[in-house]
């Protein structure tokens, strides 16, 4: 999906969702939260033929600025996987070697809730260091800032509960190392 149509989807779902006021029984949340994500690393570059796409795991938290139907605020976190390199194109002898990939992001964040569903859409994006450890020691392994844009839709448990899919395109500033993550996420906020 083309990356600016999917943005212009989760610009007109927040928009949409200005139009639809809070509902006045329901309590206001903490305004900070923790999420827990998982999903997979779909690596878009000419190294996609040595490092192999892989799962991913993530945690992050995060504090909102506001706390009505439409909140802005950060996040930080850190997303890890374990990418196998392709033995047809790196010979290691007998050895199977990984590339450990650690990614440390922080930005802004936005959601709105859509009215009466109890669903949100939030869209986020900021800056990343990408840090790889290559166990073969063969200089596989790259470190890197970038950019990172995505969304999501969340499904609304409880009012500090929240689950859904989410989708994240990371750049490389330095190396131009695309990958998109694809997953689903569970946020829980706790009171400060």
């Amino acid at each position: 999906m083309n990356v600016r149509a999917f943005a212009g989807l989760l610009l007109a779902a927040f928009a949409c969702g200005c139009a639809h006021p809070r509902p006045r029984s329901m309590p206001p949340r903490p305004r900070g939260w923790i999420e827990v994500s998982g999903g997979i690393a779909d690596l878009q570059s000419p190294r996609n033929d040595v490092v192999g796409d892989a799962l991913v795991l993530g945690l992050g938290g995060g504090l909102d600025f506001l706390r009505g139907a439409q909140d802005l605020g950060f996040e930080l976190g850190v997303v890890a996987s374990e990418h196998a390199l392709d033995p047809d194109y790196v010979d290691f002898g007998e050895d199977d070697y990984d590339v450990n990939v650690f990614r440390f992001h922080g930005g802004a964040r936005a959601t709105t809730e859509l009215g009466a569903l109890p669903f949100t859409v939030y869209v986020r994006g900021g800056w990343f260091f990408r840090s790889e450890f290559d166990e073969s020691n063969n200089g596989l392994g790259e470190d890197g800032w970038g950019t990172y844009v995505g969304g999501g839709l969340e499904y609304i448990v409880e009012p500090d509960i929240r689950f859904g899919p989410f989708v994240t395109f990371q750049r490389g500033a330095e190396d131009g190392l695309e990958e998109w993550l694809f997953g689903f996420s569970a946020r829980f906020y706790v009171d400060e």
